[in-house]
């Protein structure tokens, strides 16, 4: 903005920036550059930190399927396919993590044998190297899976079927998501809105599963997909089955006149000053917002948002990091 900000002799400021594709020789030159490439904290650190966390009898058969076969994972997806969205290496792993923790059966429960573990490990893999892979690259990522040296146990799939449409059950087996697919049944008491009428199929039960064994750990989720895809369909579904009387939600829609000012307004209308610097939900209860359009607005050709004077990611990211 040409703008310039006087400060004084002694203060030192730290820039984290995405890139410096847009900055000048003067900027550039004029600044101490630090480059922290991704591949300097792999995955093994932080499948190993968490590892530890974890009881010997889930670690060690989960070290084993992590040492046989992730880094030739990573590697495929990287070189072999194309991802709809740019994921760095920390967050693959990191995903894969939360998909488990959510999984693992309690360490007193009599399910967690090896081959069970081996499921939800292939299963984890599926929904998080794979999450952001068309239906195509999925095929070729199933292919590599069925032909890999450390033998993983794959479901046995049938005709036109793919690994994607199995998970496992409370067994500790295979099972087709289409037996998990519950009757639509047409209210009788009123007539419903037709945009808010979802029928159940393998899609959105999956979908519906994965938000929940994401959310139950008070994390975030991204949905991703064209438009006409029903990510806000699902999403409402899944937020209609909360407790109103312990459980809030909200949904906010960014349009290309959306402001961070205006974002940041809103989410403190839904809040309300606890003690000191604390606030939260009225009533003491939980909230979860969700926010539509999260690529809006628009991002011009050199990396910003006109009109913003704080990045949505950098709002956004700050609004995660609180959740508590």
């Amino acid at each position: 903005s040409r703008s310039k900000v006087k400060c004084a002799s002694f203060l030192q400021i730290v820039f984290e920036p995405h890139n410096i594709d847009n900055a000048s020789p003067a900027t550039v030159s004029r600044n101490g550059m630090v480059f922290m490439s991704s591949s300097v904290l792999g995955w093994s650190p932080v499948m190993r930190a968490w590892l530890q966390t974890l009881p010997q009898q889930q670690a060690d058969p989960l070290r084993l399927c992590f040492t046989s076969c992730y880094q030739d994972l990573l590697d495929f997806v990287s070189t072999a396919v194309s991802p709809k969205m740019q994921v760095l290496e920390s967050m693959y792993i990191r995903q894969t993590i939360d998909l488990l923790q959510g999984l693992l059966p309690a360490v007193d429960e009599k399910q967690g044998c090896h081959g069970d573990l081996g499921r939800l490990f292939v299963f984890a893999v599926m929904w998080s190297l794979g999450a952001v892979l068309e239906l195509e690259d999925r095929a070729k990522m199933e292919a590599f899976l069925k032909h890999h040296s450390s033998s993983l146990d794959l479901p046995l799939t049938q005709d036109e079927q793919t690994i994607f449409e199995f998970t496992v059950s409370e067994r500790g087996e295979w099972e087709h998501w289409s037996n998990k697919v519950p009757e639509y049944v047409y209210p009788k008491d009123h007539v419903p809105d037709y945009s808010s009428i979802l029928v159940p199929n393998v899609d959105n039960v999956r979908t519906d599963f994965l938000l929940q064994t994401i959310v139950k750990q008070r994390k975030a989720v991204l949905l991703i997909g064209e438009q006409g895809t029903a990510k806000t369909v699902m999403i409402k579904g899944y937020t209609s089955k909360l407790d109103p009387e312990q459980h809030l939600s909200k949904t906010l829609n960014f349009s290309s006149a959306t402001l961070p000012a205006m974002f940041q307004r809103t989410i403190e209308s839904y809040i309300d000053k606890r003690m000191g610097a604390i606030y939260g939900p009225l009533g003491g209860r939980r909230m979860t917002v969700s926010i539509d359009d999260i690529n809006m607005p628009v991002i011009n050709e050199w990396g910003d948002q006109v009109g913003s004077w704080l990045s949505f990611i950098s709002l956004l990211s700050f609004l995660v990091n609180l959740t508590v």
